[in-house]
């Protein structure tokens, strides 16, 4: 024992010498009459006033830090030399060292500061301190320990919390098939309870044996054939979910990686094995080959049947324009024909208020008809008779006409010859001849009071029944409205 720890044993032991009699003297000194030296004592500590206490207990706390302070500048190589001797931890840890392969052999607490407290220095993440088999340190800090006041020794060990692999564990079980396998494996793994490691004498020989158990229940729980047909990876994955799970190594030791997971056994029948899976799996992506082929080809014909439609649609838009145009065609028709009624209608004689009525609402009339009304039926030139219907047809509402009947010619099956145009207060009879509509038709309005009106009308090449139609409504329009003025002047 050096002078430095007798000197720390000897002043522990005085102040614990100290702290026994006062807790012995504290029953007199606190009574109302103290006896014997009790009561000399207690008039001591009543007399002297309390700044005088506080000075000596000062004044003895820096003496004691002062020649604690002096003694570390004295020996200044000596604690040097000490720091740099101490060994690793993974020297530390070897037998030959009295470890137990992961926790150091036991040494004394050597607290600098009285012997009560002091700096404890650990290599943080890679060991750590066990104090008396109970107080854990996982990093460098101030450790105070108050039970040395009554002199009782401080143990420590230090522990390996990442110790090296274990390698080449080899364990020989019964596959569930009754064939015999070896696994050879390589494990890595980190220490998580310090406290447990530090009171084994043994520990890498009991976590070895460990691991050689959940290896043999490893193999024990599948056949032969799935335990080597699985590649090296699987086989890895497997055992270390196989060890995590093992109540006897979880709680105690984390098993990070399985580097190494070799099976053998009889060769012959491993072969086999490997054969039979290599074969299954080219089988297995022959299926996927031909899955991907026939979704590609699904691909290609849904691309191929949008690209149709989208085709149809642009189509449709094409054919819908071309309606547009034709409406437009239409009405620009309609209007040169109207303007040339009103101009046959004023030359005619005939009072053309009625007629304006009508051609306004014609026109809009036709404005509000929209392309979709325009009639698909492409009318050529030859085909007078579907013309002729058509216009009339188109212009009903307009005109007010209730039924339209055209008979074909009887020399000319495209041309009209009989027709007949019902209004609701007359109905025209329209005779064309076969040179229609180069020269004019016979036309004939019957009122419903049974009246007859022969209708002489301005004629030119081009004109149409429709024009016949129009004249014929304004005639009888201008009629009714002569004879109300005739009853009204009576």
């Amino acid at each position: 024992m050096d002078n430095r720890t007798h000197y720390r044993r000897a002043a522990v032991q005085s102040l614990s010498l100290v702290l026994l009699f006062l807790i012995m003297a504290a029953p007199q000194l606190m009574s109302v009459r103290p006896t014997g030296v009790f009561a000399e004592f207690r008039n001591v500590l009543e007399r002297t006033p309390l700044t005088t206490w506080l000075i000596v207990g000062v004044g003895a706390l820096i003496a004691l830090v002062v020649i604690s302070f002096a003694r570390q500048v004295r020996r200044p190589a000596k604690a040097s030399e000490g720091a740099t001797t101490r060994p690793s931890i993974e020297d530390a840890v070897l037998p030959q060292n009295k470890g137990n392969g992961l926790a150091s052999a036991t040494f004394p607490l050597n607290l600098p500061w009285f012997g009560i407290a002091g700096w404890v220095h650990v290599e943080e993440g890679k060991e750590c301190v066990v104090i008396d088999g109970r107080q854990v340190v996982h990093r460098s800090r101030i450790c105070f320990t108050p039970l040395r006041l009554i002199g009782k020794p401080i143990y420590a060990r230090r522990v390996l919390l990442q110790p090296p692999t274990l390698n080449d564990l080899s364990e020989k079980a019964l596959s569930a098939d009754r064939l015999e396998l070896t696994l050879v494996t390589t494990v890595k793994y980190n220490v998580t309870d310090p406290i447990y490691v530090a009171t084994q004498q043994t520990p890498l020989t009991q976590l070895s044996e460990l691991i050689k158990g959940a290896i043999a229940e490893y193999i024990r729980s599948d056949t032969l054939e799935n335990l080597v047909g699985d590649n090296e990876g699987a086989i890895r994955r497997k055992l270390k979910v196989q060890l995590e799970h093992s109540t006897s190594i979880r709680g105690y030791y984390a098993v990070t990686e399985v580097l190494k997971a070799l099976p053998t056994g009889d060769q012959r029948i491993i072969e086999i094995i490997r054969k039979i899976r290599e074969e299954s799996s080219r089988t297995g992506l022959i299926d996927i080959e031909a899955i991907n082929k026939q979704k590609i080809a699904e691909t290609d014909l849904r691309i191929e049947r949008e690209k149709r439609e989208l085709e149809d649609f642009y189509k449709g838009r094409d054919t819908d324009r071309e309606l547009q145009m034709l409406h437009v065609q239409n009405q620009a028709r309609t209007l040169q024909e109207v303007m040339i009624m009103v101009g046959q209608i004023a030359g005619a004689g005939v009072n053309p208020k009625g007629a304006l009525e009508e051609i306004r609402h014609l026109l809009q009339s036709t404005s509000t008809t929209s392309a979709m009304d325009t009639p698909r039926l492409v009318v050529t030139k030859e085909d007078l008779l579907a013309e002729e219907q058509q216009m009339l047809e188109r212009h009903k509402v307009a005109l007010g006409i209730t039924a339209v009947l055209i008979s074909p010619h009887s020399e000319k099956q495209t041309a009209p010859g009989q027709a007949q145009i019902v209004f609701p207060d007359f109905v025209l009879s329209i005779d064309c001849s076969k040179e229609y509509p180069s020269h004019a038709p016979n036309a004939q309005i019957q009122l419903r009071n049974g009246g007859r009106i022969d209708l002489v009308m301005p004629w030119e090449e081009g004109n149409r029944l429709l024009y016949v139609a129009t004249t014929a409504k304004m005639r009888v329009q201008t009629e009714t409205e002569i004879h109300s003025d005739q009853n009204a002047s009576h």
